[in-house]
């Protein structure tokens, strides 16, 4: 009985020793943990209030400024139109003047030949 005694007081030790917890380490982790999140707190009612300055002033004058790029955007967007419009007319025009070259061209050169052939009719009549 002696044994079995000695072996539960032995086993109560162990277990009285393993339950033996120093708390003071646990209580400055959790503390620091603590002062932590009441930072981060603070930090996320700070950021709340600027996010509210933002919004009372800061966001009409990008409303402003936004509808003022659009105007501009939509300026760009008939200038561009404008300047296709004056390509394409360039086009045409460009078109027309070649027309226009090579019917006088050909004009210049029928009359030339005419007046070769003219030329050379005679010569004929007068050789004969």
């Amino acid at each position: 009985m002696d044994t079995t005694m000695n072996t539960m007081e032995a086993y109560a030790s162990l277990i009285s020793d393993s339950l033996n917890v120093n708390s003071s380490r646990l209580e400055s982790n959790l503390d620091s943990i603590l002062t932590i999140i009441a930072n981060y707190m603070t930090l996320i009612e700070r950021s709340e209030i600027e996010v509210d300055t933002f919004e009372k002033h800061l966001s009409p004058a990008l409303e402003q400024k936004q509808t003022e790029l659009e105007q501009v955007y939509k300026k760009l967007d008939d200038l561009e139109t404008f300047v296709n419009c004056l390509k394409q007319s360039c086009s045409k025009l460009e078109q027309k003047i070649d027309l226009a070259e090579k019917k006088f061209s050909l004009r210049k050169l029928n009359r030339l030949k005419s007046f070769i052939d003219s030329k050379l009719s005679s010569s004929k009549v007068v050789l004969e």
